[in-house]
């Protein structure tokens, strides 16, 4: 190897030096992004493993809570997407508030089921507008306003215009959920 590097002149050893030297700098920077990467990781299944360690060391506790939360529910008296539509339609017309339906979204959890259904009231009184919000806030845990926008009616301001989001929840089924959390 020495007899092969005397035999080449100065230019090119320099031109070799640099190859290895620019070489090794790529392969130490592949090597240092390939520990970034893995240490990333590691910190991310570390942490996981430490809640799931706090959820398994509070599991009982859980599960009592959730058999409390589950014994306060009525699974009959829980609304799904037409049921819920059907619930904002009579109390709309029972308050005579003019309202229009968007479709109704849902989300299917593992232990329920979540509809969504967006409502636009237009030219309401406000003391309208706030029995119909009452109303509907007695139907709580099972629909609830998750948002609401009110604005005034340009042409008559004792008019309002408003947008409502409301959300029901339906159990998926009458069966034992106290291992669904830990599966």
């Amino acid at each position: 190897m020495l007899n092969l590097l005397s035999r080449i002149s100065s230019r090119e050893r320099i031109m070799l030096a640099a190859l290895v030297v620019v070489g090794s700098m790529i392969w130490l920077n592949s090597l240092w992004r390939n520990w970034e990467s893995v240490s990333v990781r590691y910190r991310k299944v570390k942490l996981e493993l430490e809640q799931q360690t706090v959820w398994l060391e509070n599991s009982d506790r859980f599960a009592e809570e959730l058999d409390n939360s589950l014994a306060q529910l009525d699974p009959n008296k829980t609304y799904n997407d037409a049921e819920l539509i059907a619930l904002i339609d009579s109390l709309a017309r029972k308050h005579k508030v003019s309202h229009d339906l968007g479709a109704p979204a849902t989300v299917e959890g593992e232990l329920f089921f979540q509809h969504t259904l967006k409502v636009s009231v237009k030219n309401v009184p406000l003391p309208r507008l706030i029995a119909f919000e009452r109303d509907l806030s007695t139907r709580y845990p099972y629909a609830s306003v998750e948002d609401f926008s009110i604005s005034a009616n340009k042409a008559d301001p004792r008019l309002l215009n408003a947008r409502l989001t409301i959300c029901a929840y339906q159990l998926t089924a009458e069966e034992d959920y106290s291992n669904a959390l830990f599966d």
